[in-house]
C-alpha cells in the first residue's frame, strides 16, 4: 500500500460504512429516527422528573402533618397535669391546611349538648366533624382544608363552648394551652 502524491489509497478512498455508503434519503431516515428517539427519551425524562418532585411534595407534607401531630400531643400531655400553666405555641402545619378545629374530650358525656351547640352555631361548622362526635369516635382534633382532610386524638381538652377552630396563616396555627391538671384547656390568641 504505497501513497502517491495527491493520490489516496483504496483503503482511504471507501466510505466508513464500505463502497456503497448510505444514501441521502436513508440518511434523512436515521435522523428523523435518532430525533423521534431523542424525543421520547425526553419526555420520560421529564415525566420521571415530575412524578419524583410530586412525590417529594407529597412526603413533605406528610412530615409536616406529623411533625405537628407530634408537637400538639406532646405539648398537650407537657401542660395538662401542670395545673395553672399557660402557654402559647405557634405551631407549623404545612400551607395545605385552612384550619384547625378541636373538639372537647373532657368530660363529654356530661357536656354533649354544650358541644354540639357549640359545633353547629359555630361559624367554622362541619358537617362531617358534628357526625364524627355524634358518632362517638375519639377523635378530637381535625384539619381542615376545603373539606375534612384528617382527624386524631391527642388526649382531653376542654375549650369554651366546647369546639373552636384556629385559623392557619402562613402554614402556622397559634394555639393557647392551660393546664387544669388532668386536662389541657384550648383556646386561640
Amino acid at each position: 500500500m504505497t501513497l502517491k502524491h495527491g493520490g489516496s489509497s483504496s483503503l482511504f478512498s471507501r466510505s466508513f460504512f464500505g463502497e456503497v455508503g448510505f444514501s441521502k434519503k436513508a440518511q434523512i431516515h436515521a435522523q428523523i429516527f435518532i430525533y423521534v428517539v431523542a424525543i421520547v427519551l425526553f419526555s420520560f425524562i421529564m415525566l420521571y422528573g415530575y412524578n419524583a418532585i410530586r412525590g417529594f411534595k407529597e412526603k413533605s407534607e406528610q412530615i409536616n402533618f406529623i411533625k405537628f401531630k407530634t408537637d400538639l400531643t406532646s405539648t398537650i400531655k407537657r401542660v395538662a397535669p401542670d395545673y395553672g400553666t399557660l402557654k402559647r405555641e405557634e405551631l407549623f402545619i404545612g400551607g395545605v391546611y385552612q384550619d384547625v378545629c378541636f373538639v372537647q374530650s373532657y368530660k363529654q358525656q356530661e357536656n354533649t349538648a354544650v358541644i354540639l351547640n357549640g359545633i353547629s352555631t359555630s361559624p367554622d361548622y362541619n358537617a362531617l366533624i358534628e357526625d364524627s362526635f355524634q358518632a362517638g369516635t375519639d377523635k378530637n382534633v381535625f384539619l381542615i382544608t376545603n373539606t375534612l382532610q384528617e382527624s386524631f386524638d391527642v388526649g382531653p381538652i376542654n375549650m369554651s363552648g366546647g369546639y373552636i377552630c384556629a385559623p392557619v396563616l402562613n402554614g402556622k396555627v397559634k394555639i393557647q394551652f392551660g393546664g387544669r391538671g388532668d386536662h389541657a384547656f384550648i383556646s386561640t390568641y
